[in-house]
């Protein structure tokens, strides 16, 4: 997340990620930690640690420290505050109305609950990382499983397309 120094862009842009917090708990694509400090924050929280495919030590997600916000803002580590999905980026480019990115953030978090209820329902589990729990659902389940549930598929769909579209850190 970007820090506001009174640039309005920059202030709106921050407004959104704090009304996001998805890559706190919903995405896999952070967690590196910078220094000490950040592993001991990390640790305090109850935080997993490991070491990446790259060597650099890192967290589980969902971020320990997330609790419906970021409870260490804005002490949160580097990565975190360097990060900027592609929706930030279209924000603070001017290429999107911050109002119109904040509709996209309501519409995929309710996927998220869908496919977290529709999970609980179907698999007995609570998504932690969505990404993980579709992978999961759709190797584990057999197929009458999957197939009979068509509303969970199509929010996976949904889920994967937003994801694609706005937040992915390609592009």
């Amino acid at each position: 997340m970007i820090a506001s120094d009174k640039d309005p862009t920059k202030t709106q842009g921050e407004a959104l990620c704090k009304s996001c917090g998805l890559c706190c708990y919903a995405f896999h694509n952070l967690g590196l930690i910078a220094d000490e400090e950040e592993r001991n924050i990390v640790e305090a929280f109850g935080g997993k640690l490991f070491t990446n495919a790259s060597g650099a030590l890192s967290f589980s997600q969902p971020c320990p420290a997330y609790r419906g916000l970021c409870t260490v803002h804005p002490g949160h580590p580097a990565s975190c505050q360097s990060y900027q999905c592609k929706l930030l980026k279209r924000v603070l480019q001017g290429g999107i109305p911050p109002e119109e990115a904040l509709e996209v953030v309501t519409k995929l978090k309710v996927e998220v609950a869908l496919i977290d209820s529709a999970l609980k329902k179907t698999m007995g589990e609570r998504i932690e990382i969505v990404d993980d729990y579709i992978a999961n659902f759709l190797s584990q389940a057999d197929d009458d499983k999957r197939m009979g549930n068509p509303e969970l598929l199509l929010h996976f769909g949904v889920y994967k397309h937003m994801r694609k579209r706005y937040f992915d850190l390609s592009d």
